[in-house]
Order: structure tokens, then sequence, then C-alpha cells
């Protein structure tokens, strides 16, 4: 029985956004084959996809794969198009199988299965919008150019396995973490130059970051609690789809913590 997926991207073509459509189609049983039809790209791009599909679920689907991209008369970009066309693949598995055929995924792919920006983001907003799309996956690295748009529901990741693992926030999530943690932070340093240095008292040589991290372990941990009790499927999915690799010596709070100082790495970088 033949396998379909499909994944959709946005990327310029001629100075033009244009939704692409990749539909992968597999055929088990048949001889190992790999092919992306209406771009060019070559032997290259095929191989990183190949690669970030297996370093995301493991394994490459057996069979024979062609993936056809649309519009065929347009121009398309292999390199800015990797992510969509490697969910497509990863759909014929079974695994989010058609999850992203309306909702965009830009970016291109490394063997890693890491996310590549692409150039011009908010062109391409403004486009989904107007298409009549309501939510949107951009590369973690072009969050920080990427303004809102009305109606648009505007996710980031930074690799295929967040996206499929459902590991993301929106932008205003983002934003609101961010103002929670500062605000932190600053009561603690006013609490000090009024005099009351508990928090420096108590961490001798503590960085800012020190303070922003301890806070929000905190915070998480209390999440992860409740989440056990609440929504165990959900705490489930935190371990078996993580953002990094999962240390099976450690229990199932110490591999969510684990999870938690990876994202933290992305809402407080060191730089």
């Amino acid at each position: 029985m033949n396998q379909e997926s499909t994944a959709l991207d946005i990327q310029l073509s001629d100075g033009r956004p244009i939704v692409i459509d990749a539909t992968a189609f597999n055929q088990p049983g048949q001889l190992p084959y790999f092919a992306v039809i209406g771009i060019t790209g070559g032997a290259t791009g095929r191989d990183v996809i190949k690669q970030a599909v297996e370093h995301t679920i493991g394994t490459w689907p057996e069979g024979r794969m062609t993936v056809n991209l649309s519009p065929a008369t347009a121009r398309k970009n292999m390199r800015e198009a990797g992510a969509a066309i490697a969910l497509s693949v990863i759909g014929t598995t079974g695994i989010q199988r058609d999850r992203y055929a309306n909702i965009p995924v830009l970016g291109g792919t490394d063997p890693d299965g890491n996310i590549t920006t692409v150039e011009h983001v908010q062109p391409l907003l403004e486009h989904a919008a107007r298409t009549g799309i309501t939510e949107i996956i951009i590369p973690a690295g072009n969050a920080s150019d990427a303004r809102p748009v009305e109606g648009l529901t505007i996710r980031s990741a930074r690799t295929l396995g967040e996206i499929i693992g459902r590991v993301d926030f929106t932008l205003d999530e983002y934003d609101t973490l961010r103002a929670e943690v500062t605000g932190y932070i600053t009561a603690y340093w006013q609490q000090a130059d009024d005099g009351r240095p508990y928090y420096a008292a108590q961490n001798p040589g503590s960085t800012t970051r020190d303070m922003a991290r301890s806070y929000m372990s905190e915070r998480y941990e209390d999440y992860l609690a409740d989440l056990m009790d609440t929504d165990p499927e959900l705490f489930a999915a935190i371990n078996k789809n993580p953002v990094t690799p999962v240390d099976i010596n450690r229990t199932p709070l110490e591999q969510a913590i684990d999870q938690f100082d990876a994202m933290f790495a992305l809402v407080w970088p060191e730089d």
C-alpha cells in the first residue's frame, strides 16, 4: 500500500512569495530510491535531507520515495525547502501524517536535522496571512527578525525533532517568559540596591543568568509536578520527544529538567 504525506513551505520565487506544496509518495517493497521532482539541488541536497530524516526518527522509510513539489512552473530553492521536504517524508511513516499540509514550515535542514534560516522572512509571513494561513513555523534563527502579523500564529523551532515533538513556543509566549524572568531579576537587584542583598548573600558569585535559571527551574519543576497529575500523557510526551538526548539513567523529572535546560538556552542565550 502506497504511503503519502504533505507539508507546506513558503519561499521567494523570482522575487515573489509563493506557497510550495511538498507531497511525498512512498512505495514499500520497491527497490530503494529517492527523488525530489520540481526542484534543483541534485544528489547533495537529497543526501542532506535523507541524513536529517534518519537523524530525527532513526531510520529512512523503506521503499521507493518520491517527493513532488508544486507548483511545477515556479522556481524553487532546495536549501530553503529542506524542512518541508523532510517532514513530508517523515509523514509517510505515520508520524504526524499531513500535520503540516496547512501549516507551512520555513527553512532548510542540515544533516543533523537542524533547521536553517531563510532570507527575508517577513514578506513570507505576510504572504501566509494574505492567503488565509493561520499558523506557521519558522527557523529559531529567524525569530528575532519576525514581527507579529495579524491573524497569524508564528512559532519557531530549532530542529525537525522539536517540530514533530511539539516542543515550541509562540513569539508572544517567548515575550511573556522573558518579561517574567526579567522582572524577577530586576526585583532582586532592586532589593540589593535597597540594602537587602538576600539573593547575593545566599548565592555568592551568581550571575544574572544564574538568577534567571534558578527562578525558571523552580517554576518549571512546579509545572512538571502538576503535569504528572493533570496530564500524564503530555508529561510522557516531553520525555518521548526531547529537545536534547535523554539520559535513561535519570528519573523522568530529571530528564524533563534536562529538556528545560536546553529550552532555557534558547530563551536566554549566553550571548
